[in-house]
């Protein structure tokens, strides 16, 4: 199967009383890795499920601000940003029951902060920047189900020619198996109790007051960039329409509900101070954000130097289930330091370690997968091609 997934931003001017307006846009060079760590959530400790990060190298199993600021190179097309973004792992499953990570295409992992505000607010017009060590969270992975629209800041977007549909769960559950280009997206919180940079329960910031984009911030609390990611996926839709498979988080989510976001901020703090300042808030309503646009180079791919999960993760080849094995060795990349000891004696071999991509294409494994879920032999001349297109 062709999925070609690649990660784009794309700016949304929406009208708010509340404005919003086009600000900063940061398009990355490619996926950082896939492993199952979440400095946030599960500081130091193996996470529930599988993650797709990109940002800083030194992305590790526990959120130290200056050791990522000190990484060695940045996914971001804005070298002073070494922040962190993650989302859970989108496989596609097999009817045979494996599973695989879809190839890369043309890009990578995109975001952009957008320039919201409101009269309304305590503090109006006004933005304000993240401060350092500033994490926050976004959706939630234990929703199953809709609940409350303006609760639910993840969407899904079918694609096609004379569609452009949006959902709260994937779009083939909704009819639309033949989208030429799907795509997943979220919305963080865009208000900040200005004195926290981080909690427990992510309550030091908070999302506008019934809403998700339009609005106020509730009392006390200060505007900041409005994070948003948006992913993309190409598919091809003979196979979608074959009944090959389905989309699925690394959670075990069918159906997307809970698909979720995670922030780390590693930007350099003046740098940041200094494009907020000059680009958002009501004074600059409507504006591309220049001094963003001078600090922007072409993003490369950049190796992670930091933490990983030592085990399959079905990026080089398929899996027989998604990855949820407590116990599992968490290791230093470059040096191969063991950070947490395995606990369990499932034999497991480390394959979060590269940026590249699935070995073969989904069409091959849809053909040679058995049915018994047995893995199929990489593709090698696929796998060349794929490299290439790297």
């Amino acid at each position: 199967m062709k999925f070609v997934v690649f990660f784009a931003i794309v700016l949304t001017f929406l009208a708010l009383k509340v404005n919003a307006q086009a600000a900063m846009r940061l398009g990355h060079g490619g996926n950082l890795l896939h492993t199952r760590l979440d400095p946030i959530v599960n500081p130091g400790a193996i996470s529930k499920h599988m993650h797709n990060i990109v940002g800083g190298s030194n992305f590790a199993s526990t959120y130290n601000p200056s050791h990522l600021l000190e990484s060695n190179c940045t996914t971001a097309p804005i070298l002073q940003d070494k922040s962190n973004y993650w989302t859970p792992t989108i496989y596609f499953k097999f009817n045979n029951g494996s599973y695989v990570i879809p190839n890369w295409g043309r890009g990578g992992y995109a975001t952009y902060y957008n320039n919201r505000f409101s009269d309304k607010d305590d503090f109006p017009n006004q933005v304000f920047p993240f401060p350092p060590g500033f994490t926050m969270l976004a959706g939630n992975n234990s929703q199953r189900g809709p609940t409350v629209a303006y609760k639910m800041p993840q969407s899904f977007k079918c694609l096609a020619q004379g569609i452009d549909k949006s959902f709260k769960n994937f779009p083939s559950l909704n009819g639309f198996d033949s989208c030429t280009t799907w795509r997943a997206q979220i919305n963080f919180p865009s208000c900040w109790d200005g004195k926290r940079a981080t909690s427990d329960d992510n309550s030091h910031v908070s999302y506008v007051e019934n809403d998700i984009e339009n609005g106020k911030c509730p009392a006390g609390f200060k505007r900041i960039p409005s994070l948003f990611y948006e992913i993309f996926y190409d598919v091809d839709p003979d196979v979608m329409n074959s009944g090959t498979g389905h989309f699925v988080l690394s959670n075990g989510d069918t159906e997307g509900y809970s698909f979720h976001g995670d922030f780390a901020n590693g930007w350099d703090q003046t740098t940041l101070n200094n494009i907020v300042e000059s680009c958002y808030g009501q004074n600059h309503a409507n504006e591309v954000c220049d001094m963003a646009n001078k600090l922007m180079v072409r993003p490369k791919k950049c190796m992670p130097t930091g933490d990983v999960a030592d085990e399959p993760n079905g990026q080089f080849q398929p899996i027989d289930v998604l990855p949820a094995v407590e116990g599992i060795a968490i290791k230093n990349i470059l040096t191969g330091q063991i950070i947490t000891a395995a606990t369990n004696t499932a034999d497991s071999t480390s394959t979060g370690l590269a940026n590249v991509p699935l070995t073969g294409n989904m069409k091959h494994h849809a053909q040679n997968s058995t049915s018994t879920g047995q893995q199929t032999r990489p593709n090698r001349c696929a796998a060349r091609a794929n490299k290439r297109r790297l």
